[in-house]
């Protein structure tokens, strides 16, 4: 018993030599198998080789477009103030999507990790509905909107830090208590609000306010077009942190 608490304490020593005494002793330990050689924090390449440009569906890293670019800038951006790994990977996944990942595996990390912060009690994000139909839309007749109920039904706040549509012709924004925020479009355009976010305690709902345009794509050649289009709810909801409402309609000159 006595000798291995003698060396439980020259390990102990031994240990605090090599944090205190610098890099020569610590790789020395690191080759003796003392001490572990601590990995090496990921380059922004390995980062832009994770993400995909949304117009070519390569790595962001080749500088395809003015949306790559973008990517790779709030890469650098999230990298100076200090965060790394899934702290970083998750903050590009609010801002640019789960499909902004370039491999299934990455998702399903990213998901766990998201599941892992969240608090006991999450937030929970529940529609009114999740598809609206507007019917006939007729170009004349300009812009046409809905609107969808979405409510805390979870025990901690619900924060709702992005909304994206899928088309340009479609707009949205959240009305609560009677004040309705920014407009948003098509994050891959990069002109969306920047730092939002709306909190909406356990119990509490807002309006999801869904704007079409049929104008938006100029002057319609066809006598009927069918036409959908998505709106994508980003929130710290863990079990459905992207949720999505449709629109569909039949356009008409």
């Amino acid at each position: 018993m006595g000798v291995l608490v003698v060396v439980l304490v020259l390990f102990l020593i031994g240990l605090v030599l090599a944090v205190t005494a610098g890099p020569a002793i610590q790789m020395y330990m690191v080759k003796m198998g003392i001490l572990t050689q601590p990995e090496a924090p990921k380059t922004s390449q390995e980062y832009y080789d994770m993400f995909l440009c949304p117009c070519c569906g390569k790595s962001i890293a080749t500088e395809c477009c003015g949306m790559a670019k973008q990517r790779r800038d709030y890469v650098n951006n999230l990298m100076l103030e200090g965060k790394q790994d899934n702290e970083l990977v998750y903050e590009m996944v609010k801002r640019f999507g789960l499909d902004s990942l370039e491999s299934e595996s990455q998702k399903e990390e990213i998901q766990d990790y998201m599941s892992e912060i969240a608090p006991q009690n999450p937030a929970q994000l529940e529609l009114s509905a999740e598809r609206y139909d507007f019917g006939k839309v007729s170009q004349s007749d300009g812009v046409v909107s809905t609107t969808f109920t979405v409510t805390n039904a979870g025990k901690n706040n619900l924060i709702i830090e992005n909304l994206d549509t899928s088309c340009m012709c479609t707009t949205a924004s959240l009305t609560y208590d009677g004040k309705e925020g920014p407009v948003f479009g098509m994050s891959m355009h990069g002109s969306n609000p920047q730092g939002y976010s709306l909190v909406i305690p356990p119990g509490d709902s807002a309006e999801l306010n869904v704007y079409y345009d049929p104008l938006a794509h100029g002057k319609q050649d066809k006598p009927e077009m069918d036409i959908t289009r998505e709106v994508t709810i980003v929130s710290n909801d863990p079990d459905d942190f992207q949720k999505k409402v449709k629109i569909t309609l039949k356009q008409v000159p």
